[in-house]
C-alpha cells in the first residue's frame, strides 16, 4: 500500500542524513509462498513512496528463527530506487545457535545460579563464543557486502540476559554489549567499505553505564521503546526525562555517532490502536536534531500501520527533512475538513500511550497506575464521543478517516482500562474484584477481535490477518492465567 503523499514540496538539504524505515522480516511470513506473494504489490508501492518521499534506508530486523536476511523482490525494488539496505537485528542468539551448548558450553552466559544457560546472550569473554560469532558476521557480510550499518543486537528481552561469570560479573550489560561490538568492529576493519556497528541502547542498556570506550566504528542505536508517547521525549512527562538525559550522554560518549530507532508507527507496541502521533513526532524530531542526532529510523508493520498511523507517514518523510510546516498546518494540508477530528483522535491516543505498553499496563511503574487510569478514562470518553460525532456527521471517507479502526480503538481502550483497574485492585489486596475485572476485560478483548475479523484483508494486511489475532491470544492467556507469554 502506498502511504499518503507529502502534501508540500520536499525541501533540499535534509536535516537528517539517514532517514530509514524498518520492519521485522518475520512479518512477511516468507515460509508461506502465498503470504509472500500477497505482500508483493504493496511492498513495491511502499518502496516507490519511500523514494518519492526522500527516504533513503531500509532495515529488515532479524529475530532468532529467521532464515532470510531480506525479501528478494522488495530488496530489488529498493536497490533499483537507490535506497540503501541495512542488515542485522537481534542476531546475537542466532550467531551462537542455542543447540551448541552441548559441545561448547563455555561460549554461553553463566546465569545467576552459576549455570551455563542457552538463553539470552553469550559470555563476552569467551574466545570460543567470539570465534563462532565472528564467523557468522563474516558470512552475513559476505552475502551483503554493501550494508552500511550492521545492527548487532542482543536477545529481545527486558533484562537478565547477560553473563555473570568471574570475568563478566564486574561488567554492566552496557559494558558486555559494547565489548562484543568493539570486537566485531576490529574484526571487520579489514573489509572494503567496512560497515559501522550498531550498539543497541534498549531496555537494560538504554541508560549509559559504561567503563570501556567505544571503537571509532561503533555507534549507538538508541531505541526508547519503554517511554511515554503522550509528549516528545524532552517534553513534560517526567517518565521520559532519564531517557532524554541518557541519549545526550550517549552522544557525548560516542562522539556524536548516534542513530535513533523510534516507534511512532509501531502497531505491535500500540496494540493496533488508531494512533496518529504528529505532535509527538514533531517534538521528537526537533529535539533529536537540536542535540546533534542526524540519523533516524521508524518501525512499521505493513498495510495495517499505513492505515492506523496514516498521517504519521508523510509527516515523518517531511519532518526528517525540514520542520517548517507545523503539525496543525500539516493536518489541514493532509485531511482538510477532517483536521480537527484527527487532532481529537491524536489527543485521545496520546493519553492512552502515556506509557507505550498498551496491552500490558502491569509492566509499567505501579506508582503511575492511578495517573494512567485517569488518562485512560479521559481517552476512552474522548474516543466514544468522537465516534458518535463522526457517525452523526457521517464522516466516513475511508481515505481520510476509518470508522472501523476507530471502533476497534474504542473497544481496545475499554479492555485496557479494565485490565489496569484489575491491577490496581490486586495491588490493594482485593483479588476477588481483580478476577472479575480481568474476566470483563477478556470479554471486551473478544469484542475487539470480532471488530478486527470484520475488517477486510485489504485494510488490515498480513499484520491484521495473522499477527494481531496471535497477539490477542497471548493477551487472553495472560488475562486468564496471569503469565506473560509474549
Amino acid at each position: 500500500m502506498r502511504p499518503w503523499p507529502v502534501p508540500v514540496p520536499l525541501p533540499d538539504n535534509p536535516r537528517f542524513a539517514r532517514r530509514c524505515f524498518c520492519s521485522d522480516i518475520k512479518m512477511w511470513y516468507y515460509a508461506d509462498a502465498q503470504a509472500l506473494q500477497a505482500r508483493r504489490a504493496s511492498d513495491e508501492q511502499f518502496v516507490e513512496w519511500m523514494a518519492d518521499s526522500g527516504l533513503n534506508r531500509f532495515l529488515w530486523i532479524h529475530h532468532p528463527g529467521d532464515t532470510w536476511d531480506e525479501i528478494p523482490p522488495m530488496a530489488e525494488a529498493l536497490r533499483r530506487r537507490g535506497i540503501g539496505i541495512e542488515h542485522g537485528g537481534h542476531i546475537l542468539p542466532t550467531l551462537l545457535p542455542r543447540e551448541r551448548i552441548r559441545d561448547i558450553p563455555e561460549a554461553f552466559r553463566l546465569n545467576q545460579h552459576g549455570e551455563r544457560a542457552p538463553d539470552g546472550n553469550c559470555c563476552p569473554h569467551s574466545a570460543v563464543a567470539l570465534k563462532v560469532i565472528l564467523a557468522g558476521i563474516d558470512k552475513l557480510l559476505d552475502a551483503h557486502p554493501e550494508t552500511p550499518l550492521l545492527h548487532f543486537w542482543g536477545a529481545d528481552i527486558r533484562g537478565g540476559g547477560w553473563c555473570y561469570c568471574k570475568h563478566c560479573q564486574r561488567l554492566t550489560p552496557q559494558d558486555q554489549l559494547l565489548l562484543l561490538c568493539n570486537y566485531i568492529a576490529e574484526h571487520v576493519e579489514r573489509r572494503v567499505n567496512a560497515p559501522e556497528i550498531a550498539y543497541l541502547a534498549y531496555y537494560d542498556t538504554i541508560i549509559p553505564n559504561l567503563s570501556i570506550s567505544p571503537h571509532p566504528k561503533v555507534a549507538v542505536e538508541f531505541a526508547p521503546r519503554d517511554r511515554s508517547y503522550r509528549f516528545g521525549l524532552a517534553g513534560p512527562d517526567a517518565y521520559n526525562a532519564p531517557l532524554a538525559a541518557g541519549l545526550t550522554e550517549y552522544l557525548r560518549i560516542f562522539s556524536g555517532r548516534v542513530h535513533v530507532f523510534e516507534y511512532h508507527m509501531d502497531s505491535v507496541l500500540f496494540g493496533g490502536l488508531y494512533a496518529p502521533l504528529l505532535q509527538t513526532l514533531y517534538e521528537d524530531l526537533n529535539f533529536y536534531h537540536s542535540i546533534g542526532v542526524r540519523s533516524i529510523s521508524n518501525l512499521y508493520f505493513d498495510d495495517y500501520s499505513i492505515l492506523a498511523h496514516a498521517p504519521t507517514f508523510p509527516a515523518y518523510a517531511l519532518w526528517t527533512r525540514s520542520s517548517q510546516v507545523e503539525p496543525g498546518e500539516l493536518r489541514l494540508r493532509l485531511v482538510g475538513e477532517y483536521a480537527q477530528t484527527w487532532s481529537e483522535l491524536e489527543s485521545a491516543a496520546g493519553k492512552l500511550l502515556a506509557h507505550s505498553e498498551l496491552r500490558y499496563p502491569e509492566r509499567t511503574d505501579p506508582a503511575r497506575w492511578e495517573m494512567l487510569h485517569a488518562l485512560g478514562e479521559a481517552a476512552q470518553k474522548q474516543l466514544g464521543l468522537l465516534l458518535r460525532a463522526c457517525k452523526q456527521r457521517r464522516l466516513h471517507d475511508p481515505r481520510a478517516l476509518r470508522l472501523d479502526f476507530l471502533r476497534y480503538s474504542v473497544k481496545l481502550a475499554r479492555a485496557r482500562q479494565l485490565q489496569l483497574e484489575a491491577a490496581i485492585k490486586a495491588a490493594a489486596g482485593d483479588h476477588e474484584a481483580a478476577r472479575a475485572l480481568r474476566a470483563t476485560a477478556l470479554a471486551a478483548l473478544g469484542q475487539t477481535d470480532a471488530l478486527l475479523e470484520a475488517l477486510s484483508p485489504a485494510s488490515k494486511g498480513l499484520f491484521g490477518v495473522r499477527f494481531l489475532p496471535y497477539m490477542s491470544r497471548i493477551h487472553q492467556a495472560y488475562l486468564q492465567h496471569g503469565t506473560f507469554m509474549g
